[in-house]
């Protein structure tokens, strides 16, 4: 039998061009109507949706087996052959599941002939462009005690001036010399009053 409706097709060989550990993040862009919302870029992180024209999650079908999206995105995406999306009537053969559209995966599987090893890898790495120059501990608790006195509904001193003293003479906190790289990164040491 034949299929009618709307039907896109992706081959696995075009989906891994795109470098992405998330099979379905490799989709957005390549299927008309097809959205993908990544909520984090946190590493491991599959908590990415779809939909199909707007219509809510498909199903997805792996290999014949319906799966959870969860699945579909922990796929290896070099284990994927094609990736087929059915949309409108196309998806009704499936049923009620299926009314949102339908993402049909279907994995590599073995050949009978000779052997083949194919081998595909990457290395990258990061580097800042350029370094912030960073407040010493001096610097940082005059920061601290400015930003404190200019909240709108008035501001204590973090710092007294026996907390400068101890800081210069390294009786107590970190000695002098030490990087604060952000005046907000350290809590507070004492609450000390003052009016405006």
């Amino acid at each position: 039998g034949s299929v009618t409706g709307a039907v896109a097709g992706v081959k696995g060989s075009e989906m891994i061009q795109t470098k992405n550990e998330n099979p379905q993040n490799m989709l957005a862009g390549r299927v008309a109507g097809l959205r993908v919302w990544q909520k984090s870029s946190e590493p491991g992180t599959f908590s990415n949706s779809f939909d199909i024209r707007g219509m809510g999650s498909p199903l997805v079908i792996i290999d014949g087996i319906p799966r959870t999206t969860e699945e579909f995105q922990r796929l290896n995406p070099n284990d994927i052959e094609d990736v087929s999306v059915l949309k409108d009537a196309s998806a009704a053969i499936y049923g009620v599941r299926a009314a949102n559209g339908v993402v049909l995966v279907t994995t590599k599987q073995g050949r009978e002939g000779q052997a083949k090893v194919s081998y595909n890898g990457s290395f990258t790495f990061q580097v800042p462009s350029k370094m912030p120059k960073l407040a010493n501990a001096y610097e940082a608790m005059t920061l601290y005690n400015e930003q404190s006195m200019n909240k709108v509904d008035g501001g204590s001193i973090i710092y007294t001036e026996d907390d400068f003293e101890a800081f210069r003479n390294g009786t107590r906190g970190p000695p002098t010399g030490t990087r604060c790289s952000s005046p907000t990164s350290r809590p507070r040491r004492s609450t000390t009053s003052a009016s405006r």
